[in-house]
């Protein structure tokens, strides 16, 4: 196997285990608690190329739903990607996407940012 498909394998793996840690602190805010997946997501789509962020999002909410505890709160099963907060958790995949577009290697600091 080339070291190219290798890291394409490697790096959404990757991605889905350190959007699990930073899932599991939580910022407690009020009665709101605050979890740093989302900066994980985006922290990933900045530095991944379009196809291996969305896929580490993809192996995450894959993990979530045949019940390994990585969502928030150490929740997982279909129940929690079809609950009242599984939108957010969709939102992922789309979040990802793009961000991952739109920081790529020849954006420029304008297209990013409007």
């Amino acid at each position: 196997m080339s070291r190219n498909k290798l890291l394409t394998l490697i790096f959404p793996a990757f991605g889905a285990a350190l959007i699990t840690i930073l899932s599991q602190i939580v910022i407690l805010i009020g009665t709101i608690p605050f979890t740093l997946q989302t900066l994980a997501v985006g922290l990933i789509a900045s530095i991944f190329r379009s196809r291996e962020a969305t896929f580490s999002v993809a192996l995450y909410l894959i993990l979530g739903a045949i019940g390994l505890p990585v969502f928030a709160g150490g929740s997982g099963g279909i129940a929690a990607l079809s609950g009242p907060t599984s939108g957010f958790l969709w939102g992922f995949l789309f979040y990802a996407a793009l961000t991952s577009y739109l920081t790529n290697i020849e954006s420029s600091l304008a297209k990013i940012f409007c």
